[in-house]
């Protein structure tokens, strides 16, 4: 074999932005053009009507971790509660709700 011949080019497919370059995203979108961009470049492109700039663009994906709220909780405690309430006058035979009519 010659020295070249081993060196068969291999294309692997690696999605890049067409705005920013970068192969690391949550979400790939599709520009007007139909190219390939990240998520935050179509993001950003739906809002402003412009690309993304090039400067605003991290290395790394930023995550958002929600906190669960004490108020948030309760509602939840209380919805289980008034659902097995209904849960129970349903099974019950309706609970005396018959739209203001009498028998």
């Amino acid at each position: 074999m010659e020295n070249g011949a081993n060196s068969t080019s291999t294309t692997t497919s690696v999605s890049r932005c067409n705005n920013c370059f970068t192969t690391k995203t949550t979400a790939w979108r599709r520009d007007a053009t139909g190219s390939l961009v990240c998520n935050a470049c179509g993001l950003y492109f739906r809002l402003h009507r412009t690309n993304r700039p090039v400067h605003m663009r991290k290395d790394f994906i930023q995550q958002r971790f929600r906190r669960k709220n004490q108020q948030q909780n309760n509602q939840a405690v209380n919805g289980s509660a008034a659902a097995a309430l209904v849960l129970a006058a349903l099974e019950g035979g309706g609970g005396g709700n018959n739209n203001g009519r009498k028998k």
